[in-house]
């Protein structure tokens, strides 16, 4: 299976809310506040524009299978959001790749660290993060949103 990786096309913004929204209710029972939550982080992201922010859809056979963003938080440090594979292409090496693309497009511009946010839930992501050697800088316990309660991690890795 071949993996392409580009920037946005028209109607890839509206999928990247939509399938959060969608595989977040399904895999974790999340409610719609999700997916105005991710929604409203989109159109923050959109809204600050900075020649190092990138937002990146994984596709094969002209499907769309995953996203990533990254952003810059200030000088030396970007956030890395929007990691998202679907469930039936998941297996693939295709997080992987994302990954691989923000740390090299940060890399690329003499970042010296990553940051991101994620939850208690989020098991294989989790896994994933910390196999990139991602280390949690910050807890929040029994957090209670999106109609669950879960802990959110905050996350660095420095490159």
């Amino acid at each position: 299976m071949e993996i392409v990786v580009n920037n946005p096309s028209p109607g890839d913004i509206g999928w990247l809310i939509s399938i959060h929204g969608k595989l977040y209710a399904e895999q974790f029972n999340f409610d719609s506040n999700f997916e105005i939550a991710i929604a409203k982080k989109v159109l923050t992201f959109l809204e600050a524009p900075h020649t190092f922010n990138r937002l990146w859809i994984a596709s094969t056979d002209n499907k769309r299978v995953g996203s990533i963003a990254v952003s810059l938080q200030h000088d030396q440090t970007a956030f890395v959001n929007f990691l998202l594979v679907k469930t039936q292409y998941r297996g693939y090496e295709i997080a992987r790749k994302l990954l691989d693309k923000v740390i090299s497009h940060s890399k690329d511009n003499d970042l010296e660290t990553l940051r991101l946010e994620t939850y208690s839930c989020l098991e294989s992501a989790r896994k994933l993060y910390s196999k990139y050697g991602f280390e949690i800088y910050k807890k929040n316990e029994a957090v209670q949103k999106y109609g669950r309660t879960f802990q959110q991690e905050f996350r660095k890795k420095t490159l």
